[in-house]
């Protein structure tokens, strides 16, 4: 019987901070959340029926790292400028990189060259995704509300606790 208490002891002590991570994680992107305008211009009221079912799993997935965010939208940006439906200029792009990101690691580079080469678009989404602000607001620019973003924060930030918990 204290063998079981001590398990179950340890168990919940391990927990608490993986429990903890993850409400300092919902709140974060919350706070990410709420720095988009209240009411969203381009809000439809059945984006999350037609387009939310994979905001979950894009949560799960996504980083949040605030010094990281900064240097991914510099690169969105990068492919927005070389890369469009009317253009495509990939060597561009691939030179604007190596000019503004100077000190990127090398196998990040020919990952991102490979990419670009293969399928800009489909490179510039998995940025988008890696990346928790940047998945949030590209879902409130397609129409997502920022009340429909932090209801989906909070149930995947349960989910997750309960899936650690077991």
């Amino acid at each position: 019987m204290r063998n079981s208490l001590l398990l179950v002891g340890f168990l919940l002590a391990a927990a608490v901070p993986r429990a903890r991570a993850e409400k300092g994680r919902a709140d974060a992107l919350k706070n990410v959340v709420n720095a988009f305008p209240a009411l969203n211009p381009a809000a439809d009221p059945d984006y999350m029926n037609e387009f939310g079912d994979p905001i979950p799993d894009q949560l799960a997935k996504c980083r949040y790292k605030p010094d990281e965010t900064e240097s991914i939208e510099k690169l969105v940006a990068l492919f927005d400028q070389y890369i469009s439906l009317d253009k495509q200029d990939k060597s561009g792009l691939l030179a604007a990189i190596k000019r503004d990101f100077p000190d990127m690691k090398t196998g990040d580079y020919l990952g991102l060259k490979m990419g670009i080469m293969a399928a800009p678009d489909v490179t510039k989404s998995a940025l988008i995704n890696e990346s928790c602000p940047l998945l949030l607001k590209q879902h409130y620019d397609n129409g997502a509300r920022r009340a429909d973003l932090i209801k989906v924060i909070d149930q995947n930030r349960a989910a997750l606790e309960a899936a650690k918990a077991k």
